[in-house]
């Protein structure tokens, strides 16, 4: 069924997508991805310093963490469920499921990034 060939590339996608925002942070958080205007917590206090960049993204690291295993997981039981033929509304749901793990874990990782690189960049101790 075509279908099935294009809900499993989104399945496929949406496991990629979900490895690459938790190595992407991981990578920032250890000084391997700098400052830059294209992948990582992007807020006006996590580019002012290459410090305030990495604080930010350790700050956030544990939540994209989890946001990154649920959403590739998740990710992973709807390529499962399609390919056994299952349910639709399962393979929707784990879709939704897949996706809101990551937007929260984004959100979540994002303001506590904001906040630690604010306190670096304001000499604060409360990073």
């Amino acid at each position: 069924m075509e279908d099935q060939g294009v809900l499993l590339a989104g399945a496929v996608l949406l496991v990629v997508g979900a490895v690459a925002v938790r190595e992407v942070n991981r990578a920032a958080a250890d000084g391997r991805l700098g400052p830059n205007r294209g992948a990582g917590f992007r807020t006006r206090a996590t580019l002012s310093s290459p410090q305030a960049w990495q604080a930010g993204h350790q700050a956030g690291r544990t939540v994209t963490d989890v946001a990154g295993l649920v959403g590739a997981v998740l990710a992973a039981v709807a390529a499962v469920v399609i390919l056994v033929g299952g349910p639709p509304g399962l393979v929707l749901a784990a879709f939704l499921a897949s996706a809101a793990a990551l937007l929260t874990g984004a959100l979540v990782g994002g303001v506590l990034a904001h906040r630690a690189a604010r306190a670096v960049r304001e000499g604060r101790a409360d990073r």
